[in-house]
């Protein structure tokens, strides 16, 4: 654990299948080249699994020499990495200008002059297969779902060279993600079907995992398993995420040294955690790749919460399929929300329901509304909810209040409380009743700029619902 930083500590992998040794076997014994694709959530951290593969490396292969750098100039009777480049590659030595003098850099030109991307690629390959004759090499791509055309090309060229070769590629990607999803993915399958890679699924973290991680980070402190548990609500144990929480509170001071250990400065139950600045970002630019209608089905959505009806992020009947298709479509590229299946709204309507990922990516898309946007899509909300709105739907009452409140529709905002707890007094959930009335009537004295919310005659109503909350409190005591 580094006293500077305590999260930086490698979190616990959660690679189930044995199939990562067996790679490491089949490239070290049978000298065969092989793509690993480690599949990830969107975000998920690989440090743990590729240091996981680095010990299988170590422990599985009898005889593998790992050259941690490649040699540039020839030693010992071996050719250098320059050489062989030189010799089986000219047209990828010229891409390193600082490797070759002058003279030297005339001759590659003068050579590879009119040279194609199918000549390119093939040198790689030759170079990579002649490289790794009598040596194992490891080539780490990160996040493949970004690579282009070009890349993709190499890999597929390498995976489907027969001759005897030590390489693992391993590459790192999220699915169906990226500009060009649809030719990875066509890469993927066909490299699978022909057994020419093998893919390693790495699931989020369980909430036991986010404590080793916890512990990890801060020693055996008695608030691990608390905090973890938040954590993982907050997270849905993205390990990225899970450090990125970590380092937030810290650096909010809600995790504190004192002495040789740790502590909170709040309890659990208190601790609202925010999305870090640093995935803002990135969830940010996620967002602004996306279509205008995928981002207004999202910014409407975040206002209704992290489960949310198609139904009620439509604006009317005629868009609830348009939304449900983008829904949909985001869902099965991973984006932000995931289905949820079927659902029942208050009045017996069926309608598709979506959830975010987890609480982070809500929370992120809302943070980006303005405060005016926030009102006109929380009455918006409010407004196509009160559609539903009738004696049967009664429990709806809460959720209205809430949007008309967010919306500065206060005068609605109370109407939908005072009926709110009108439901709650005939459950007989009487504390609960005072509670809602006690929000009631806070409602009632919020400034507003030109005066009061409400005028003389709101605010002797308010004096009625006073009247009403001292009855139900006593009622309340009595019981």
């Amino acid at each position: 654990m580094s006293s500077d930083d305590p999260t930086d500590v490698l979190p616990p992998a959660r690679v189930d299948d044995p199939v990562d040794a067996q790679i490491i076997r089949q490239v070290s014994r049978d000298g065969r080249a092989t793509l690993a694709d480690i599949s990830k959530s969107v975000g998920l951290s690989v440090s743990a699994v590729q240091a996981r593969l680095r010990q299988q490396v170590l422990l599985a292969a009898e005889r593998i020499e790992v050259e941690c750098r490649l040699t540039v100039e020839s030693s010992q009777g071996q050719p250098g990495f320059v050489d062989v480049l030189a010799t089986r590659a000219p047209t990828w030595l010229l891409q390193f200008p600082s490797l070759v003098n002058a003279d030297q850099r005339e001759t590659l030109q003068r050579d590879t002059l009119g040279a194609t991307c199918e000549r390119m690629v093939r040198e790689i390959c030759e170079t990579l297969e002649a490289f790794t004759t009598n040596r194992t090499l490891i080539l780490v791509l990160e996040d493949l779902h970004w690579a282009d055309l070009s890349t993709l090309d190499v890999i597929s060229s390498c995976a489907r060279r027969q001759g005897p070769s030590r390489l693992l590629l391993l590459g790192t990607l999220r699915p169906a993600a990226g500009t060009s999803p649809s030719a990875l993915s066509r890469l993927h399958q066909d490299l699978a079907i022909h057994d020419l890679c093998r893919e390693i699924n790495v699931e989020p973290f369980h909430p036991s995992d986010v404590s080793e991680y916890v512990s990890l980070a801060f020693g055996p402190v008695r608030f691990a398993d608390e905090l973890a548990g938040l954590i993982h609500r907050h997270s849905g144990g993205n390990p990225l995420f899970v450090t990125a929480l970590v380092r937030d509170l810290l650096a909010n001071g809600i995790v504190v040294r004192e002495g040789a250990t740790w502590r909170l400065t709040a309890p659990v139950e208190r601790i609202e955690p925010s999305v870090p600045a640093t995935l803002q970002d990135m969830l940010n630019v996620q967002f602004d790749q996306l279509l205008d209608q995928e981002q207004r089905i999202l910014r409407r959505a975040s206002a209704i919460g992290e489960r949310f009806a198609a139904w009620a992020v439509a604006d009317g009947p005629g868009e609830i399929d348009a939304v449900e298709r983008v829904c949909e479509t985001l869902a099965e590229r991973r984006l932000f929300i995931r289905g949820a299946g079927m659902g029942e709204l208050a009045d017996g309507t069926m309608s598709g329901f979506y959830q975010f990922h987890h609480a982070l990516y809500r929370q992120a898309v809302y943070r980006r509304l303005s405060e005016v946007v926030r009102s006109k899509v929380h009455r918006s909300i409010g407004e196509r909810l009160e559609t539903l709105f009738g004696p049967p739907t009664l429990a709806l009452a809460a959720e209205l209040s809430l949007h008309f409140e967010k919306a500065h529709e206060y005068e609605r905002a109370i109407k939908y409380l005072t009926l709110a707890a009108k439901n709650l007094e005939r459950r007989f959930a009487l504390r609960d009743a005072v509670d809602v009335l006690f929000q009631a009537v806070g409602l009632v004295f919020v400034p507003r700029i030109g005066g009061l919310v409400l005028e003389k005659d709101g605010l002797a109503r308010g004096g009625d619902r006073l009247a009403a909350l001292n009855r139900l409190q006593a009622s309340g005591h009595r019981r």
